[in-house]
């Protein structure tokens, strides 16, 4: 059970990602005053103010203990998958697994961002599947944020950035292991 569970959280994490970068393509905007480090901040940020909605207990983690799936610190997605190689303009994607929340409580955690983000002013399209619930969010910025839970009620974040130059081969997002209650 626990292989099963662990390929159905990996898959489903991958379509979140894949979900979120596709919204940057070839004739997307290009921020060109925005680099990778201001995209890290600013999305650590929403994110930040995202967890600040649910319980004091909840934190936001790249690991998920209980199966030791883990997300990246950060990934670079191209903008334009017809540029030249290496040349394309990127964006920023930050996934997490929010823990520390009850599981019986998914639903409820996930419309608690959606509720603030809506009070924010940002708008957002609630999307509920067999078992599952997303809410994605575009902030007039540019940025992407996506809060939801699978069939197992892990919930997730993820913060997409506008897309940005891309930086030196040199230069990798690190965003942070954990992200603790503000």
């Amino acid at each position: 059970m626990m292989t099963v569970t662990r390929l159905f959280l990996r898959t489903a994490a991958a379509a979140i990602v894949a979900v979120t970068f596709s919204a940057c393509q070839a004739g997307t905007n290009v921020n060109e005053k925005l680099t990778m480090r201001d995209a890290q901040t600013q999305s650590i940020e929403y994110l930040t103010k995202m967890l600040g909605t649910l319980p004091r207990s909840a934190y936001l983690d790249l690991e998920h203990s209980p199966t030791g799936t883990k997300f990246s610190s950060g990934s670079l997605a191209s903008c334009d998958d017809n540029a030249p190689g290496g040349t394309s303009p990127v964006n920023l994607g930050l996934q997490y697994w929010v823990l520390g929340i009850d599981k019986a409580e998914a639903d409820h955690n996930v419309d608690l961002v959606a509720d603030s983000w809506t009070r924010a002013g940002i708008p957002v399209d609630r999307k509920r599947g067999t078992g599952d619930y997303h809410v994605y969010a575009d902030t007039s910025d540019g940025y992407r944020l996506v809060v939801g839970h699978n069939t197992f009620n892990d919930v997730t974040v993820i913060a997409s950035s506008p897309c940005f130059p891309r930086p030196p081969a040199n230069e990798r997002p690190d965003a942070p292991t954990r992200i603790d209650h503000p």
